[in-house]
């Protein structure tokens, strides 16, 4: 090889790492910029989504527990709590009746006691009732004991039951 074609593959050697070098400095430069700001753009989109996917669950919830308050506040200041508790049972049971054992009036809180005896298919009803009672925190509590016996309609649940209004 001669000498000017050594120097030829030399200088464009050169060149290329030049033209090279001019390249990551503009790539480094002025598209990393525009990089970083995608990458900003799309760490922004995701917190948005995050932030919407949250409120529209939290709404979600919060509607909920609003209809479980409007529920206990109408229980809680019914002027007939008998036939409040009355249609609630009905809402789970086949048949039911209440017999009222006493009232006490305390601080302004009216305490009702009644035997409940109530006919249904399967346990599974009883505890239904139970839950939903909880979760809408209707004012009231059962107790023991609760006597289940297997009759031609279903299964017969007896129970004593205390509901609590505001006079």
């Amino acid at each position: 090889m001669s000498n000017t074609r050594k120097k030829d593959i030399v200088i464009l050697l050169i060149l290329s790492f030049i033209v090279i070098g001019a390249m990551y400095l503009f790539f480094s430069l002025v598209l990393s910029k525009d990089m970083a700001k995608l990458e900003e753009l799309k760490n922004r989109y995701q917190l948005q989504k995050t932030v919407a996917s949250y409120l529209q669950e939290n709404q979600k919830d919060l509607q909920e527990e609003i209809e479980n308050s409007k529920d206990l506040l109408q229980f809680a200041q019914a002027k007939n709590i008998d036939a409040m508790l009355d249609k609630f049972l009905s809402k789970y049971f086949l048949s039911h009746t209440l017999k009222l054992i006493s009232q006490h009036t305390h601080e302004g809180v009216v305490q009702k006691s009644f035997y409940a005896e109530v006919t249904m298919q399967s346990p599974q009803e009883f505890y239904t009732f139970v839950e939903d009672a909880q979760h809408k925190h209707i004012p009231l509590e059962i107790n023991y004991p609760l006597v289940f016996e297997k009759t031609a309609q279903g299964i017969k649940l007896s129970f004593f039951i205390k509901v609590y209004q505001i006079e």
